[in-house]
């Protein structure tokens, strides 16, 4: 509506954050402590938001100073008519906190002939917490976590064996505890073969977890008119709601993920570097945000 001004939306947010890390050696083995911490207060304010049933009933006023002029120039009406028909503006205000802290241990383990065995072990602690409103108070989650990576080499330029220069395998986990959805182990594996100096085989295969944000849970859910192109039927338009917001029912997102490469790298002529890489992902139960135009299309 002429006069009434564009849908507004500010949100004004107030962050501290702050982060720390202490790291030192033992002997042979590296040691690292991390500790974050944030916490963020903000306030959304969503302006001009047109009331429809406020629109149907000025429109139907047969007073001329008190109904909407759509057709001619400049505003439809006066500032005070145009107001009457919007809706008081939204103010949401948010809250997040966070704490996570980080341990992480590597070193060589022991010998083989083909070379060190090393190995990188961790351990993970985080907590987290949103409030979109006081009233409804916080929504929390804990997780407590490991991992480990193991990197082993088979075989080595050293042991002299025919198509066998490098022989590696690298077998990693991580292990998570999540208060609201239970416990998770996340797998992964790595090859590496050089049966020569100039070529190289590599291939990879892990699984994946990754459980919904606490927004992506509990976002209060909004409602705002909008306009939509529908490109098969001329890029004709037409007025939808629509709805956005947290979904409590959402599934954590899985994955499973695999790769296979060569790279070829001959001494006798330095700068040539050939590679290739075939991969594959699968994602089950994806979180993403729809656009109209997808919604449609499909």
């Amino acid at each position: 509506l002429a006069g009434v001004g564009p849908l507004g939306v500010t949100t004004d947010p107030d962050l501290i954050r702050g982060a720390g890390s202490l790291r030192g050696k033992v002997k042979a083995w590296d040691w690292e402590l991390s500790l974050l911490r944030s916490e963020e207060d903000a306030e959304q304010r969503i302006d001009n938001v047109v009331d429809l049933d406020r629109l149907a009933l000025v429109l139907a006023d047969p007073d001329p100073d008190r109904t909407l002029n759509l057709l001619g120039p400049g505003p439809a009406a006066s500032p005070e008519v145009l107001a009457s028909v919007l809706q008081p503006p939204d103010i949401n205000t948010f809250a997040t906190d966070a704490t996570q802290l980080v341990g992480v241990v590597s070193g060589r383990l022991f010998a083989l002939p083909a070379g060190d065995v090393s190995t990188v072990l961790g351990t993970e602690w985080r907590q987290e917490a949103v409030q979109f409103d006081s009233l409804l108070g916080s929504f929390d989650r804990e997780v407590a976590g490991g991992f480990a990576e193991l990197h082993v080499p088979l075989l080595g330029e050293r042991m002299s064996l025919p198509a066998a220069r490098e022989l590696k395998v690298t077998i990693a986990g991580r292990f998570d505890r999540y208060t609201d959805f239970g416990e998770v182990f996340s797998p992964q594996y790595g090859l590496v073969w050089k049966p020569s100096r100039d070529v190289e085989f590599r291939g990879t295969y892990g699984r994946s977890f990754r459980a919904p944000s606490l927004y992506e849970l509990y976002l209060p859910p909004e409602a705002l008119e909008g306009q939509i192109v529908d490109p098969r039927r001329n890029g004709e338009q037409y007025s939808v709601m629509l709805l956005s917001g947290g979904t409590p029912d959402l599934e954590a997102t899985r994955g499973e993920s695999f790769t296979a490469g060569i790279q070829f790298t001959p001494e006798a002529i330095s700068p040539l570097a050939l590679s290739a890489t075939y991969w594959r992902v699968k994602m089950d139960n994806r979180i993403t945000a729809l656009t109209s135009t997808s919604a449609i299309l499909h």
